[in-house]
């Protein structure tokens, strides 16, 4: 817990209401003596802790030798003490409901069980013992880390600091230093505004919105240095504004740059100000303001800009800042449209040529080709942050050696925050200027791994477990409200980044997270796992082959279970260490190759709030599972099979319970779900027996989403009526579903009863069988709430067509699907229907005739933003649904069709119609398709195409420049593609399947990236010009079983893999230049009798099945950088030992094998894939002091194992029919954590094992279980 919210939240009620819950039992039980006085002492010293927490940060830096440091760790521990004491507390009153409301009865008003509570509360004792101790001991702690308060408060009252922490303001001028690379085109657009006038103020804005390091205050640099020669205004006023929104220093610096004979100093506020609007008048200026900060004192934006309106027309303000509410703010006090660039980082060409102007700087760049390929590999991890090119070329400059450049390369921390405080301090401005509580939720993120894809909910539950969101006193808003608020600051910021659906942290702000949370919150790397945890972390990610590692972690509130890349499975479960399952957990999340048993005792888990388990990984529970009162998230999709009978109805204890995510066969057991009054998403299905009726979602109004399943159920339609949907106010979304083909009774009634609240957003309706309720004298509709936005139906008879129509009047209805409707013939056409639509999607109707598409078109309003449009599983022709009334369907953005009947031309009118906006475009099944129009060139923005199941296509148009990524699988009758290819200069992913009558590929592009080719058995041959790709990182082929030869490649392949290209005979001479490669993957290749040289940077090389390789070349021995070798047994090298960063090796097809050679010391990892001939492991195997894991496949000749490394970890051996013995000295390897031996028919006996084991398994005949 970071300094500054442990300040908020010593001032936000915790430790109040500790000591007002301590006064409360004060008189009902036996406390010291001076207690009274430790609690009034406390009380009174609250306002002087909180005064020196907000300062703990500056007073460590300016007395070090204070004590400072161990008085805060004592405070912080006493602080989570008195939280972990208050949660206990809340947790027994819960503990006291659930009894007192199950021996009230189900029968009994919510009303009813808060008053026997209350009774039961004050006529016995529900503190324990023990808890009553905790109690006394946090009120001690925080009482004696009181008392040096004083001391230290005397030096905060009189330290002078800004909100932001150690980091002061920073001084900005107009001056450029140097040249500005790569900002031509931003400048141009942004000097295009600004010469451009107002149609009404006399003054406007145009704002720079970006993150830290990217170049604003260079790029408003440029541009005044080049406004200043054009004379287009009478005067260029250049300010800094930075952290400290001060209006008089702004207004006197703007009048010093006006008037620069007289010194402003001293005067106040006023009588600047009417100087300044003197000075202003019919002049045009321009003003630029850099580095602006304030996004919420709006009432100061209008003082300081209330002169400046008194400026001819034409005048302007260039803004730069982080945050694009300051721009907002600014526009929105001038009265004017926002105009603003949100300013990216720098292309890679671009920033590569700022990287080597730093990082050659005094050298000549010819001389050092090797060198310039690391660097444009290094140019991917700096964000596009000129800052950062700068930082690390200057890094790189200072040290001109291959091996230096190329361990930068691989580090995964680039930016050294200690050594580079320029970029840290970039980056950790913006960090302070966040609130504690965002801090804390960044800080938080740092416990994921880097370019870990977040789930936006599912990071909010976590926060929310994690106690980082506190609930306001004065506002309704939920804990998810705030959270989702939380969170999308963070995105605002560029603290996060979308990437599709899910959300990421760019390396360098992952970095900075891991800086700030140093001690609070850590991530065990699986590669770096001898790194040992600080004992003061509380949040923690480990694998799951270290989870011991945390048991001395006294304050652990947050648990993640990792799994490795490679982990056997076990036929039993493993059990969770007693001693990693802290107390004080909160969250914890196992994800896992295997299942886990939480132990007996972990009833101990009072605090926990947040329970998961992740697909591949099992949770064996035990009923103390519903005793987590305050558990808020349970989500064990993926260990349905672990629950037991009658364990179901405890589920309903879980009275703090929010989200619960279990497979349908269990949810629908949950039994009585009415007492769960906190969920705020639920699945139900409907039952007959008791405790399963619709009726049971009553007292359920905190809903936002609701599925109802299996309607049909619904005996009585007064029961539909009891789930009071109409009154659920808070619900967002419902699904109503009848199951496909039942039969209901009263389905009219139970419908109308089931009429949601207005406030709904989304409705989907499916397998509904009766007749629409039909709004009097609205002929054809049904009421839907007015604030749909979604609506998604199918397969309703009648109801389908109702929908429609009602839907189509609805102002602000933005996605429609129609799914399976055998009703459906027409769309409405009346003038305004659906004004508001951007995504319609149809799939499957086939009763939509020719005559309706005409409705259609003019059922999606002509001057809406259609965004997406996916058309699937038609039975009319598709060619269609195109015709001259749909081309009013324009700036439609994403195209997807498939699944529909024959169509042999796509329709060019409307693609041409919506050329100037459409981004993706997606034909999928479309089997009778022949050809594309040669009009497909005219869509100017086309990002991406992808062509599926084109089975008749048989050549493609030239394509769009703009296209970045071109997908074609399975067009099996594809010849060629166009000659034109070469032409698309942005393309960076090329992707070919199944084109079995392809024989050539024209020339690419120099921009290509990725190019993969799967199963193009006619391909002969790769165009010679493949070296020319010079940004190609990755180069993939499959089953292309013509191929014979490989072009020259180019230098900056990274990853080559060709596999089951039978035909191939040889690889590139020139492979050794391949200085960039560093994965070599070459399967199935039947033929191949020799590869040539491999460049020293090959880090994995992989040669399985290439039965006539019967050795690799002697230059192996300079692989230096060779950290994982597959190969077979035949082509094992005799210089093997001599491969010194080999960690990881794999002997595949090893029946010839008898023995194993020598190995390098330094491996970890050593696999041998059907060792049917191997009969003993050397002696010289103890000597391996770095093997951690052993797998020996099909043993089936092994007879004993003498000896083994201690380090080792993981033992595997399978089909071990001839094994004898194990080592006697077994017990001696305490690294021993695995053993998985089966078919072991011939062991004689087991010896002793290590105490370290936590998995073993020796199976004797028939799988039998020996150990």
């Amino acid at each position: 817990m970071a300094l500054s919210t442990l300040a908020e939240w010593t001032g936000s009620g915790i430790i109040n209401n500790l000591v007002d819950k301590a006064f409360s039992y004060l008189g009902e039980h036996l406390w010291p003596a001076d207690t009274e006085a430790q609690l009034n002492r406390l009380k009174a010293a609250l306002p002087k802790i909180t005064a020196v927490m907000k300062v703990a940060e500056a007073l460590k830096l300016k007395y070090p030798d204070s004590g400072m440091n161990a008085w805060l760790e004592q405070f912080k521990l006493a602080f989570l003490a008195a939280e972990d004491v208050l949660d206990e507390l809340e947790y027994l009153e819960l503990e006291d409901m659930v009894k007192i409301r199950d021996e009230v009865g189900s029968g009994s008003s919510s009303s009813s069980v808060v008053g026997s509570l209350k009774r039961k509360f004050h006529t016995s004792n529900i503190i324990k013992g023990d808890t009553l101790g905790r109690l006394r001991e946090a009120v001690k702690l925080l009482n004696q880390a009181s008392k040096d308060v004083g001391h230290f408060f005397q030096f905060a009252s009189s330290l002078e600091i800004c909100e932001t922490g150690k980091f002061s303001s920073r001084e900005t001028t107009s001056f450029l230093t140097e040249s500005i690379l790569g900002r031509e085109t931003e400048k141009d657009m942004i000097i295009e505004c600004l010469k451009k006038w107002p149609l009404h103020a006399h003054i406007s804005a145009f704002s720079i919105v970006g993150a830290g390091g990217l170049g604003k205050t260079a790029l408003a640099q440029l541009i005044s240095d080049e406004m200043s020669r054009e004379n287009e205004f009478d005067k260029i006023i250049w300010v800094c504004v930075s952290t400290i929104f001060s209006l008089e220093d702004i207004t006197r610096k703007i009048l010093e740059q006006l008037d620069d004979k007289k010194n402003y100093g001293g005067e106040s506020l006023n009588a600047l100000q009417v100087k300044l609007k003197k000075y202003v008048q019919s002049k045009k200026l321009l003003f630029i303001l850099d580095d602006v900060w304030n996004e919420d004192k709006i009432c100061d934006w209008e003082k300081l800009v209330a002169p400046l309106k008194f400026v001819q027309q034409g005048s302007k303000i260039l803004l730069t800042t982080r945050m694009k509410s300051v721009a907002e703010i600014l526009a929105r006090v001038l009265n004017v449209e926002l105009e603003c660039l949100d300013l990216k980082g720098l292309d890679e060409q671009q920033l590569l040529l700022l990287l080597n102007k730093y990082a050659f700087n005094g050298y000549n760049l010819d001389n050092h080709k090797d060198l310039q390929k690391i660097g444009n590999r290094i140019v991917n991890k700096l964000w596009g942050s000129p800052l950062a090119a700068k930082v690390i070329g200057s890094l790189l400059n200072s040290n001109m050696n291959f091996y230096f450049w190329e361990r930068i390369l691989k580090c995964n921390s680039l930016i050294n925050f200690e050594q580079y405080r320029e970029v840290a301090d970039v980056l950790k401005l913006s960090y302070y200027h966040l609130s504690a509580d965002l801090q804390q939720c960044f800080r938080f993120c740092s416990i994921f791994p880097q370019d870990y894809e977040f789930e936006k909910n599912q990071l909010i539950r976590m926060w929310m477990a994690s106690g980082f969101i506190r609930q306001q006193t004065c506002r309704q808003d939920r804990p998810e409200d705030i959270g989702e608020m939380f969170f999308n600051h963070l995105l605002r910021k560029s603290f996060l980044e979308r990437r599709g659906k899910w959300y990421v942290m760019h390396d360098m702000m992952h970095e900075l997270a891991q800086n700030v949370s140093e001690g609070e919150c850590f991530r065990l790397n699986p590669d770096d796992i001898s790194v040992n945890i600080p004992s003061t972390v509380q949040h923690v990610s480990v694998p799951d082959s270290e989870i011991k590692r945390v048991s001395h972690l006294r304050k652990l509130r947050t648990l993640v279970i990792t799994k490795l890349w490679y982990a056997p499975s076990y036929k039993d479960r493993l059990l969770l260490p007693n001693d990693s399952l802290k107390e004080t957990l909160r969250v914890l999340i196992i994800d896992t190759n295997f299942s886990y048993e939480l132990p007996e005792g972990n009833d101990r888990l009072i605090h926990l709030r947040f329970l998961k388990a992740n697909e591949g990984s099992g949770l064996l529970l035990s009923n103390s599972l519903y005793m987590l009162y305050h558990l808020q998230v349970l989500d064990l999709w993926y260990v349905f099979s672990y629950f037991i009978g009658s364990q179901i109805t405890g589920l309903t204890n879980l009275v703090s319970l929010r989200y619960m995510n279990l497979p349908d066969v269990i949810m629908k057991k949950v039994h009585r779900v009415h007492k769960l009054t906190s969920l705020q998403e639920l699945t139900f299905f409907v039952g007959q027996d008791s405790g399963f009726h619709i009726d049971e979602l009553k007292t359920l109004n905190n809903l936002r989403h609701l599925c109802i399943k299996q309607i049909e159920n619904v005996g009585d339609p007064i029961q539909a009526k009891n789930a009071n949907l109409f009154e659920k106010e808070s619900l967002l979304s419902l699904s109503l579903y009848w199951t496909n083909g039942s039969n209901s009774e009263n389905p009219e009634e139970i419908i109308d009863n089931l009429q949601p609240h207005p406030n709904l957003k989304e409705l989907e309706i499916g397998h509904y069988k009766g007749c629409p309720k039909l709004v009097p004298l609205h002929n054809q509709r049904i009421l839907l709430p007015m604030k749909l936005q979604t609506l998604i139906i199918g397969d309703c008879g009648e109801l389908d067509v109702a929908l429609l129509e009602s839907a189509s009047q609805l102002n602000i209805l933005a996605t429609l699907h129609i799914v399976d409707s055998s009703t459906i013939t027409s769309i409405p056409c009346s003038t305004n229907a659906f004004a508001s639509l951007s995504e319609l999607r149809i799939w499957g109707c086939d009763k939509l005739v020719q005559h309706s598409l005409f409705e259609i078109a003019q059922g999606v309003n002509p001057g809406n933003n259609m965004a997406s449009l996916k058309i699937h599983d038609l039975s009319i022709p598709l060619s269609l649904l195109f015709i001259e009334p749909l081309r009013s369907l324009r700036f439609v953005r994403t195209c997807q069709v498939a699944d529909c009947a024959p169509m042999e031309a796509m329709p060019e009118q409307w693609l041409i119609k919506n050329g100037s906006t459409l981004e993706w475009l997606n034909i999928k099944n479309a089997n009778s398709l022949r050809s594309l129009p040669d009009t497909l060139v005219k869509l100017v923005v086309l990002k991406e195409l992808d062509i599926t199941n084109a089975i008749s296509l048989e050549q493609i148009p030239e394509l769009p420049p703009s296209l970045i990524i071109l997908r074609i699988e399975n067009a099996s009758s594809l010849r060629s593609l166009p000659d034109t290819m070469v032409g698309l200069i942005v393309l960076k992913q090329l992707y070919i399947s199944n084109a079995i009558l392809l024989e050539q590929i024209p020339e690419l592009p120099a921009s290509l990236v990725e190019l993969t080719i799967v199963n193009a058995c006619s391909l002969q041959s790769l165009p010679y010009t493949m070296v020319k790709l010079t940004v190609l990182e990755q180069l993939s082929i499959w089953n292309a079983t013509l191929l014979e030869h490989i072009p020259e490649l180019p230098p900056s392949l990274i990853k080559f893999r060709i596999a089951y290209a039978s035909s191939l005979r040889s690889l590139p001479d020139a492979m050794g230049q391949l200085t960039s490669l560093k994965e070599l993957d070459i399967t199935n290749a039947t033929s191949l009798e020799q590869i040539p040289e491999l460049p020293p940077s090959l880090v994995i090389l992989k040669m399985e099945n290439a039965s006539l390789l019967q050795s690799l070349p002697d230059s192996m021995v300079r692989l230096s950088a060779l950290e994982q070798l597959d190969i077979d047994a035949v082509s094992l090298p005799n210089t093997m030992v001599r491969l010194t960063a080999l960690e990881q090796l794999s002997i595949w097809n090893a029946t010839v094998l008898e023995q194993i050679p020598e190995l390098p010391p330094c491996l970890v990892k050593l696999s041998i894939k059907d060792a049917s001939s191997l009969r003993s492991l050397p002696d010289t195997m103890v000597s391996f002091n770095a093997l951690e894991e052993l797998y020996i496949d099909n043993a089936s000749s092994l007879e004993q194992i003498s000896v083994l490394p201690r380090s080792l970890v993981k033992l595997h051996i399978e089909n071990a029919i001839s094994l004898r013995s194990l080592p006697n000295t077994m017990v001696w390897l305490n690294a021993l954590e695995e053993i998985y031996i089966s078919n072991a028919t011939s062991l004689e006996q087991i010896p002793d094992l290590p105490p370290s084991l936590i998995a073993t398994s020796i199976e004797g005949a028939g799988g039998r279980q020996l150990f």
